[in-house]
Parts: C-alpha cells; sequence; structure tokens
C-alpha cells in the first residue's frame, strides 16, 4: 500500500502544492516578474492581462488532468 502511495499520489500531490504555490505568488503579485510592483501603484492593463492569462493557465490542469489513469495504475499495483 505504502509503495502505491509513494509511486502515484504523494507525486500528485507534491504538483498541487507547487502549482498552487505559483498561484498564490501570482495573485500577490510576489514573483520576479511584479517585484516593483507596490500597493496603490497603477499597473498598465497589458500587464494585469498578461497576469490574468498565466493565473487562467496556471490552473489548466484542473480541467485538462483526470485522475483515471492514476486509479488505474494504482489499482494495479495491489
Amino acid at each position: 500500500m505504502c509503495q502505491v502511495y509513494s509511486r502515484i499520489r504523494q507525486p500528485w500531490g507534491n504538483f498541487v502544492v507547487e502549482a498552487t504555490r505559483i498561484q498564490g505568488q501570482l495573485y500577490e503579485f510576489s514573483t520576479a516578474a511584479y517585484e516593483n510592483v507596490k500597493e496603490g501603484d497603477e499597473i498598465h492593463p497589458d500587464i494585469l492581462e498578461e497576469l490574468g492569462n498565466k493565473i487562467r493557465d496556471g490552473w489548466g490542469w484542473t480541467w485538462k488532468s483526470s485522475s483515471r489513469g492514476l486509479l488505474q495504475e494504482g489499482l494495479a499495483m495491489l
């Protein structure tokens, strides 16, 4: 059972944690691309549109991926 978790579930969980961390940084302007942005600054609409696209694309895995393959792989390991 532990092998199934280590092989399948743990890597997926690590991916989700990292993807969520990156999204949080984008929401808070806490990436190198926005290090000079301070509260109250006006931000050009093109930059905000680019940021919005990054955020949207960063969540793409939630609707583009499925756990079916991982489920089948895990069941086969039992």
